[in-house]
């Protein structure tokens, strides 16, 4: 099958409509949308791709989580994941491999060759998936708040997995019971609205939040990641209830060379809790990779 790819650009002035060759299950061909920032001179996206997490989208003024301060240090182009955002919701299970799929075909239509990678959550789970896929497209790797998935895998409280499972609470509902697992108690209310005044602009539908969901569920990079060859960051809230931190120590100890830190005081939604913190480490890492 053909991945048709629709780049969309922050500006909304450019785009342009690629078939990408990439092999894949039966799934639907979506119209996946990148926000990248303008070029003056350039007609390419960013050479750092910016994998969103579960059931989130990026939204177009970039406010949110790593996009909060990326975008006018090093630029990223910002996918909305199969399911989400401004994509295709197409049916069926958006399993990671799909995904990471997605993310490569982006880089293709937009003539990319590689690119410095950063996902969180979910995204950092395309991420490590898209490491193993495409080394060559990888010139590092950043791992935010995210498991290798598996037996392996700390699994978050209960009381965190049966708030992901509800679906009998309206968006208003889950919005609030879901804040006490991915954002520190320490971090301001006005801080936390602002976050989630954008997010509920692109709250998920039925379907697309399912078909992401069911493919975290049937991934597992545990047993793989050891043959990542990229340069890799995995950064993580010491204090996250929805993916344990103990997940990024796994996964830092199987990547060989990998660098791990732990940010204090910060949860799930790290980049929030403690923007300066992730600033540093982040900026820090990408500075010492070559251009």
């Amino acid at each position: 099958m053909h991945l048709c790819v629709t780049i969309a650009f922050q500006d909304r002035l450019r785009s342009r409509r690629d078939d990408c060759h990439l092999p894949q299950s039966e799934t639907p061909c979506p119209s996946l949308r990148i926000k990248a920032p303008n070029y003056i001179g350039m007609n390419k996206a960013s050479e750092n791709l910016f994998c969103s997490s579960w059931a989130s989208a990026i939204p177009p003024t970039c406010g949110i989580a790593a996009a909060r301060f990326l975008p006018t240090v090093i630029a990223p182009s910002l996918l909305d994941n199969r399911g989400v955002g401004q994509s295709d919701v197409t049916p069926g299970i958006y399993s990671i491999a799909l995904m990471a799929s997605d993310a490569a075909a982006v880089l293709h239509a937009a003539g990319v060759e590689s690119a410095h990678v950063f996902g969180v959550s979910m995204g950092g789970m395309i991420a490590q998936e898209f490491a193993l896929q495409y080394p060559n497209r990888v010139r590092s790797l950043i791992l935010g708040c995210t498991a290798a998935g598996g037996p392996h895998a700390v699994q978050a409280e209960s009381a965190a997995l049966q708030t992901l499972m509800r679906r009998d609470l309206t968006p208003e509902e889950s919005k609030e019971a879901i804040i006490p697992f991915i954002y520190d108690a320490a971090t301001s209310r006005e801080r936390i609205d602002e976050d989630m005044a954008i997010r509920m602009k692109w709250f998920p539908t039925p379907q697309g939040y399912a078909g992401q969901l069911q493919g975290i569920f049937g991934w597992e990079a545990y047993s793989r990641i050891a043959q990542t060859t990229a340069p890799t960051l995995v950064i993580h809230g010491e204090t996250d209830r929805l993916i344990p931190p103990a997940n990024s120590q796994l996964i830092a100890e199987r990547i060989p060379g990998a660098k791990l830190v732990l940010i204090p005081h910060a949860s799930h939604i790290f980049e929030t809790d403690q923007p300066s913190a992730a600033h540093h480490a982040i900026l820090g890492f990408l500075a010492d990779q070559p251009t």
